[in-house]
């Protein structure tokens, strides 16, 4: 085949001629036919072509055209001619099916659902039907429909190890973790040579704190499939959660060279450097963060971010902002976002006129500690229809513009300002429990989901810490912890005040004024630590292992000069750096030896 004839464009073939010199529509088909099977498809187009002129609603040609169509990847001409010859024909199951899959490919998912669902009202059992609406389904974010799709296909046929293993990535996706290492079990029983299901295993074993393990089938994954850029960014994955980001850099770079337009691979690239202490570079690839998930041939960074559309352009750093109107935006979790805002004070000098749309919960906080910029919350429905701004920026592409290098961090005591009345009011609630030092405790997140449950403690950990004598320990969790609170008071004589009075989850405000009342703070990885860092208290900061982004090569982190960093050895449970904070604790007499942490 021609390279110039390798889609489905239509090419140029002589018709067979029928009886007193009248085209032969049957000939044509049969030639397009053989044509199309043997790859010829743009050949196999420009006969369907000329069947379509002299017939121009012949069923039979419209159907096999927009086959070749879709396999030529013309998805637009697919649509084009099943969607004709389903409004002038019968309803056709295999017909709902192409066009739906044709709509997909162009990311018209909500058209693609509806015809997946028609095909499965005309055929309904239909398995492929089921798990690609299923897939549809769920990237349109409804995600309980798309795995019942799929559980409903995997019934039709449970011997489809694709389908099972499609199901184990939602499940894994949504955080059922042991349910998803259950269906890729089942796909690799179907057929063992699955590097998807394999490396998709690799990633519920390292979700769940199990490194070794995942690390084997990560590599079993690019054993079988060297150049599964997939694969390779998994494996990158696993080395840098390990400690080993220069390897993890190989496995990023060998994956973007096996398949350029894999964006995770670029964006893991970025995450690999900023590890490594090379901000330059990986500040530039943390821009991929926009692409990863999706097909970068398919989608534009420039015209949607993370749900976000804008008639106006993003801010390249280097324009002159003098009387502009700058838009700033959140993104991520809200640690993410008071990670970023301290940046904030570098924005100051530009002269620009600044709004941040960002999270409720930090509304009252960041106005106070940011006059010079409007603070509002979230509103992406009016983003194509706004004219109150000239420019834009999400947040996390600060960094790249103001903190290239270390010695662009300032070293600071806090960049954002609790409310004075309200710190002097939990100084007050403080004083009546005794003369402190005060500890706040966070031990986990919100919820024991098994998906961050490595990243947590248990209270039991904290033994060396709670059996310290002349401390006084503030509970600051943001999800109710009376059982753990009395486990520590049986067990440890341990008491671990909660306060009434106020909202720990969404009045972050008031938790900020609480944490600047403390002496100290120790925490595991959640929007707390953030929280006690930007308002510059005493902090030890509990990690699972020194991987984290956010060290830039560093023995701490930069961007909160008051946080010590106590980390977990591979091997360790969590009481032994516990019980090095503990060792550090003892050692110290006094409040005012606190505040000079």
């Amino acid at each position: 085949m021609n390279e110039e004839q390798s889609d489905a464009s239509p090419g140029t073939m002589a018709p067979p001629a029928g009886h007193g010199g009248l085209p032969d529509i049957d000939g044509m088909i049969g030639t397009a036919r053989a044509l199309s099977q043997s790859g010829r498809l743009a050949e196999a187009a420009g006969v369907l072509g000329h069947a379509l002129e002299a017939e121009p609603e012949n069923l039979d040609a419209l159907y096999l055209l927009g086959t070749v169509a879709f396999h030529g990847q013309v998805f637009d001409l697919a649509v084009e001619c099943l969607g004709k010859a389903l409004t002038i024909g019968p309803p056709v199951p295999e017909g709902f099916f192409g066009l739906a899959a044709a709509l997909e490919r162009l990311g018209r998912l909500d058209e693609a659902a509806i015809h997946y669902t028609n095909a499965l009202r005309t055929k309904p059992i239909f398995p492929e039907a089921l798990a690609n609406l299923g897939v549809v389904l769920y990237r349109l974010g409804r995600r309980d429909e798309g795995i019942g799709c799929l559980e409903d296909a995997v019934r039709q046929r449970p011997n489809d190890a694709e389908a099972v293993s499609n199901l184990g990535l939602m499940l894994f996706e949504t955080g059922r973790l042991d349910e998803a290492a259950e269906r890729y079990a089942d796909a690799l029983r179907l057929n063992p040579a699955l590097p998807e299901a394999l490396t998709n295993l690799g990633n519920v074993l390292q979700r769940r704190g199990e490194l070794d393990e995942a690390f084997r089938c990560q590599r079993a994954a690019v054993c079988l499939q060297p150049a599964l850029a997939n694969a390779l960014s998994n494996l990158g994955g696993n080395f840098l959660e390990r400690g080993h980001p220069e390897d993890a850099l190989s496995c990023f770079l060998r994956a973007q060279r096996a398949d350029p337009t894999f964006a995770g691979s670029e964006w893991n690239e970025g995450m690999a450097r900023l590890v490594l202490g090379d901000l330059e570079v990986g500040w530039e690839k943390y821009e991929w963060r926009w692409l990863v998930g999706d097909d970068a041939r398919n989608r534009r960074a420039a015209d949607t971010l993370h749900g976000r559309s804008f008639r106006q352009p993003r801010w390249d750093g280097v324009s002159d902002l003098t009387g502009k109107r700058l838009l700033l935006w959140r993104e991520q979790g809200v640690g993410d976002e008071i990670l970023f805002a301290s940046c904030f004070p570098d924005l100051e000098r530009l002269g620009a006129d600044i709004t941040y749309e960002g999270s409720p919960k930090l509304r009252s906080l960041f106005a106070r500690s940011f006059p010079y910029m409007r603070i509002v919350v979230e509103d992406a429905g009016a983003d194509l229809t706004r004219d109150d701004v000239d420019v834009h920026l999400p947040i996390g592409s600060l960094p790249r513009l103001f903190r290239r290098t270390l010695a662009d961090f300032p070293d600071h005591r806090g960049f954002l300002c609790p409310d004075p009345a309200r710190v002097a009011h939990w100084r007050n609630r403080l004083e009546v429990l005794g003369p402190g030092p005060y500890v706040g405790l966070h031990w986990r997140g919100g919820t024991r989901v098994q998906a961050r449950s490595h990243y947590y403690t248990r209270i039991e950990d904290w033994e060396p810490v709670l059996r310290l004598s002349g401390l006084t320990f503030i509970n600051m969790q943001y999800s109710d912890a009376t059982e753990e609170v009395a486990l520590a008071r049986d067990r440890f004589g341990a008491d671990i005040h909660t306060f009434d009075g106020i909202d720990m989850w969404n009045d972050l405000d008031d938790v900020a004024a609480l944490l600047k009342a403390l002496d100290v703070q120790l925490a595991v990885s959640t929007s707390v630590h953030a929280l006690a860092g930007a308002v510059g208290i005493p902090t030890w900061l509990l990690i699972a292992r020194k991987v984290g982004w956010t060290c830039l090569g560093t023995e701490g982190l930069p961007w909160y000069p008051s946080m010590r960093m106590a980390t977990r050895g591979p091997d360790e449970p969590w009481c032994a750096p516990i019980e090095r904070i503990a060792a550090d604790l003892a050692g110290l007499a006094g409040r005012d030896h606190f505040r000079r942490l």
